[in-house]
């Protein structure tokens, strides 16, 4: 009896599954057409090679969409992170991808200082993607899969919270590719690297082609905002290599 009522409830589990699923899925269905309607486009008279190109829009539409509404992450700017050797900037897409380069404090190809003790970037600077990021309410993970500032093959996720102008990233761990979720038996340290907005730094996009991803060129002026008696913990925490 215990047997078959173990079963029963198995069958009704898998069924609200399933029941979940195509509900799910119909609401999918239902959003995709919507949005070709709005385009003036005929669901009906596309091929699987058009459904698949404009599936792909919608699909981008649907990330924008959210991520617009999002008020902490200020999306398409750059954000900065000064280590005690080297600076990082990064861009937040709308496309929910982050891109990334880092130069040397010291570069004078690059750095200029300014009449007010500010520094200026001199010649642009290339921001190349580096992976993917989540974002909930203030919370943010950011899944790091390419690997063009290092010869190493990691898959890491940071996670931090959004603090006005300024992103904190407290921890990270290993992850399969292309995921945020830990992976097993993965250890997690703790970090602290501050990125602050900087609203003075100027933004080319460059698009997608067939061989290389969309980046970005920066250029422009920037504060400096570590606090000096970081510099210490900064500098150990850099050895991990962010």
């Amino acid at each position: 009896m215990k047997i078959i009522k173990k079963i029963q409830m198995i069958f009704l589990v898998l069924l609200i599954i399933s029941c979940k699923s195509a509900k799910k899925s119909e609401e999918i269905r239902m959003s995709f057409q919507k949005y070709l309607e709005s385009r003036n486009i005929n669901i009906e008279k596309l091929d699987d090679s058009n459904y698949t190109d404009f599936y792909m829009d919608f699909l981008d539409f649907k990330t924008k969409s959210a991520l617009s509404k999002n008020p902490f992450l200020k999306l398409n700017e750059v954000y900065m992170y000064e280590g005690p050797n080297v600076i990082t900037f990064c861009i937040f897409s709308d496309e929910s991808k982050v891109y990334l380069n880092r130069i040397n404090k010291k570069s004078t190809e690059y750095i200029i200082k300014t009449d007010d003790e500010n520094l200026k970037i001199k010649k642009q600077l290339k921001l190349d993607f580096l992976g993917n990021f989540d974002l909930q309410d203030n919370l943010i993970k950011v899944s790091r899969n390419e690997r063009e500032l290092s010869s190493k093959e990691r898959d890491d996720c940071d996670v931090g919270y959004i603090n006005g102008d300024s992103i904190h990233f407290i921890e990270k761990y290993r992850t399969k590719k292309f995921a945020y979720k830990k992976k097993w038996l993965a250890k997690t340290y703790k970090t602290d690297y501050v990125f602050y907005y900087q609203p003075n730094i100027n933004i080319t996009r460059f698009e997608r082609t067939k061989d290389h991803n969309p980046y970005y060129l920066i250029e422009g002026a920037f504060k400096i905002e570590l606090e000096p008696e970081k510099d210490r913990m900064t500098e150990l925490l850099e050895k991990a290599k962010f």
